[in-house]
């Protein structure tokens, strides 16, 4: 009879580690995931800002080459655009 209640007590203490282990392995897989996706947005607006900034300092330069139709200024500032890996393709054109 003893050794049958110590079986019945090792049974459920292994069932408990297992529910417990798989419930922290879902609790870690749920806060992961949530962190990932919170950096992927925080990632998306520092781009966006980034590239807001590169638009902005770039802008005046590229008015300038088109005004006094500078064609050698218009190629630098398209070349410093392109340093960046996230431009793939640059054009300074006159509206």
């Amino acid at each position: 009879m003893a050794d049958s209640l110590n079986f019945r007590n090792q049974r459920l203490a292994f069932r408990l580690a297992r529910y417990s282990v798989l419930f922290a392995f879902a609790i870690g897989l749920a806060l992961s995931t949530v962190q990932v996706i919170g950096d992927f947005r925080d990632q998306g607006s520092q781009l966006d800002s980034t590239i807001q900034k590169i638009l902005k300092a770039s802008k005046p330069p590229a008015s300038r080459s088109v005004h006094t139709l500078d064609h050698a200024l218009a190629q630098e500032v398209v070349a410093g655009l392109m340093q960046y890996s996230f431009v793939q393709h640059a054009v300074i054109s006159d509206q």
